[in-house]
């Protein structure tokens, strides 16, 4: 299957109300129709919430951990989720845009028609996930994990990807040219139908131990 399939966007209403973080929202969980922008939320604990059309704009997660999340028609622009921990969540029609994600944890998590969009990622898991439609645009992902991740038309555009873990990923379908690196870990047995520049081949070649004669 191609990987240059169209990423369905957020379903939003065209009014959002615009909330202020408190302690009632966060002992409900269930948050919709919203949008927070300019604050901080710091230290929530919390498994299994609900946000559904919901915008945070310039707000930072400090400290905060939302296992077992559904989150669907949620956009973040310019927020700071560093180390948040939103591991076996479920994300449909979720963007996440000028974000700061370093030591992010989606281990396990669901993910549907998910855009990363010129965002730091550096050090973010992502290992076990099962992702279908999941695009990074011009992301830094160095360091980041991706091990055993079930990956079902992924688009990698212009990203940062040195030091990657794509142990036990199949990468048929996807197109690495346009993107970064000096090395990453792969499983060169699942890396067949990926598309390389020459450069790249080259590299994979020495994975192999081939010894490649002088032009």
């Amino acid at each position: 299957m191609s990987n240059k399939s169209t990423i369905q966007a957020p379903k939003l209403p065209r009014v959002l109300d615009h909330l202020i973080w408190n302690d009632e929202l966060e002992e409900e969980g269930y948050i919709r129709n919203a949008k927070f922008q300019n604050c901080n939320i710091e230290s929530q604990n919390t498994k299994k919430v609900i946000w559904d059309s919901v915008v945070f704009s310039n707000v930072i997660f400090i400290g905060s951990s939302f296992p077992f999340a559904e989150l669907t028609d949620v956009v973040f622009e310019e927020c700071d989720l560093s180390n948040v921990d939103f591991s076996e969540s479920i994300l449909h029609r979720v963007v996440i845009k000028n974000c700061k994600l370093i030591g992010t944890n989606f281990s396990e998590a669901a993910i549907r028609n998910v855009l990363f969009e010129n965002s730091v990622a550096n050090y973010s898991s992502f290992g076990f996930a099962n992702c279908k439609q999941i695009k990074y645009y011009q992301c830094s992902l160095r360091n980041a994990d991706f091990y055993e991740a079930k990956m079902e038309s992924l688009q990698l555009e212009d990203c940062q990807l040195d030091q990657v873990n794509f142990a036990g990923v199949t990468l048929k379908g996807v197109d690495l040219s346009s993107n970064h690196f000096n090395s990453i870990v792969i499983s060169l047995e699942l890396l067949k139908g990926c598309t390389v520049t020459k450069e790249q081949a080259i590299s994979f070649a020495k994975l192999l131990g081939i010894v490649l004669a002088d032009e």
